[in-house]
């Protein structure tokens, strides 16, 4: 952390970027809660849920066009003006009563902000590495990772809270959030004269490179690389069984927002609270995940570890049938 203090540049690069995630992650949950206002809110609620793990699909993607990127600090720059104005005009859209056609072109927005913030993470890494001495770069890209842990863990519930002092006034937020990035498209043009002379900011890109023949080349590239993984037969078994437990992990997020929106009984304080609340205890459990294989489950081999997951899905109807005998005890009542 010292290298935060010590070195300027980086200082106000990685305050930029906080102020960007926070903006970022804020909205994500907001955007849930407003699906809940919709004509349709079971739907709504279902698509938002769905849509917002979308962006994840095109990491890699984003990654790769990152790494084409002929000038990182003034892609930087546009990008935090994109994503301000994206916000404005979602800002606007949500003056009006929710309606189905808004509500897409509003989901369609937070989509698009979510992927130039992943190009935005993988762009900001050359930069770091010419601002940073070599002896502090897995300092300062620690930091970082730490931060975007800590943003990730905590916005939702930030985002609920503060949409709860606005009144549930998302307007007003997502205008709050178009300032987030134009702040931090203030500070980074404040230090031009330091970041324009980088060496990443004068990346030679072969001149034939545009960004539709680079998402072709990146496509035949994927393919050549599952074609390899296809040759792989033990590598193969184990990533559909990994696909099959986040398959089944993200239909169970889509789930759980739909039960909050449903069964007041299980809200804690209300609908925005609890479901950011469950997602701070999940980004919890991935970051306990990430530091135990080094230490307690060292000794366990993939299979085991598999074996494990599958054991933690099928305790939870445990947990859920309780509540289920109790509800039907409750209609049981109700009509007696």
């Amino acid at each position: 952390m010292e290298v935060f203090f010590r070195n300027f540049h980086y200082l106000i690069f990685m305050i930029a970027n906080i102020i960007s995630a926070i903006g970022s992650s804020l909205f994500s949950i907001v955007f849930v809660i407003y699906a809940r206002h919709m004509p349709h809110p079971t739907l709504a609620i279902s698509i938002a849920s769905v849509v917002g793990s979308l962006p994840l699909i095109f990491d890699i993607l984003m990654g790769y066009l990152a790494d084409q990127t002929h000038n990182h600090y003034r892609q930087q720059l546009r990008n935090r003006v994109i994503q301000g104005s994206l916000y404005v005009i979602i800002s606007v859209l949500m003056i009006s009563r929710a309606q189905w056609l808004s509500f897409i072109v509003i989901l369609g927005f937070s989509m698009l902000v979510s992927l130039i913030s992943s190009y935005n993470t993988y762009g900001a890494i050359p930069i770091i590495k010419d601002i940073v001495v070599p002896q502090d770069i897995s300092e300062a890209e620690g930091f970082e990772a730490g931060i975007n842990a800590t943003i990730s863990l905590t916005g939702g519930l930030i985002g609920a809270a503060l949409l709860t002092a606005f009144h549930y006034n998302y307007s007003l937020f997502a205008l709050v959030n178009a300032a987030s990035f134009f702040v931090a498209f203030a500070l980074l043009f404040h230090v031009r004269q330091h970041f324009s002379t980088l060496a990443s900011s004068q990346v030679t890109i072969q001149k034939t490179t545009g960004l539709l023949a680079n998402i072709k080349h990146f496509f035949r590239q994927t393919k050549a690389n599952f074609v390899l993984l296809k040759n792989q037969s033990t590598i193969m078994q184990y990533v559909g069984v990994f696909m099959a437990i986040n398959l089944f992990d993200a239909g169970q997020g889509v789930l759980l927002n739909l039960s909050f929106a449903h069964q007041r009984q299980l809200l804690i304080g209300n609908y925005g609270y609890t479901v950011a609340l469950v997602g701070m205890i999940g980004s919890i459990g991935s970051i306990m995940g990430s530091l135990l294989p080094g230490r307690i489950t060292k000794h366990f081999s993939i299979s085991k570890g598999i074996l494990l997951i599958y054991t933690a899905y099928a305790l939870m109807p445990l947990n859920i049938l309780p509540f289920e005998k109790s509800q039907s005890l409750t209609r049981g009542c109700y009509r007696c």
